[in-house]
C-alpha cells in the first residue's frame, strides 16, 4: 500500500504523460522485483507495462505546451454566451483546419462549464 501512495506521488511530481509512465513503472517495477513472492506479480506487471507503453506516446515540445496553455487562457475571458457567440462568429469565417485547436480549447471549456441541471449538484 505505501508503495503505491509513493508511485501516486511521485507521478504527480512529473510534469509529461511520458515522465510519468516512465517514473510510475520504474517504481512499480522495482518494487515488484524488490518483493519477489506471489503478490510481487501484482505489481510488477503493470510496472512494466507503463514501462513498455512510454515511448509509444508522442512527445510534445515544451514550446507546445507552453503557447497551448497561454491560449486556454486567453480563450477563458470569453466567459459570457454573447461573448462565445461572437468568437465563434469569428471563427467561422476561417476554415476548419485553422481553426480547429482553437475550437477544441473552446469546446472542452464549455464541458467544463456546463451545469448539470440538478439543482445543488454542483462541482465540489
Amino acid at each position: 500500500m505505501s508503495v503505491l501512495l509513493t508511485v501516486m506521488g511521485l507521478v504527480g511530481l512529473a510534469r509529461s504523460t511520458r515522465r510519468q509512465l516512465l517514473l510510475a513503472g520504474g517504481v512499480l517495477t522495482v518494487a515488484g522485483i524488490v518483493l519477489r513472492h506471489d503478490p510481487a506479480g501484482v505489481v510488477l506487471l503493470p510496472g512494466l507495462l507503463f514501462l513498455f507503453s512510454a515511448p509509444l506516446i508522442p512527445a510534445v515540445p515544451e514550446a507546445d505546451r507552453a503557447r497551448r496553455l497561454q491560449l486556454e487562457r486567453e480563450l477563458a475571458a470569453y466567459s459570457t454566451p454573447a461573448e462565445r457567440r461572437d468568437l465563434e462568429a469569428t471563427l467561422d469565417q476561417y476554415s476548419d483546419a485553422d481553426t480547429s485547436e482553437v475550437r477544441d480549447i473552446l469546446a472542452s471549456q464549455a464541458l467544463v462549464s456546463c451545469s448539470n441541471g440538478i439543482p445543488g449538484g454542483g462541482q465540489y
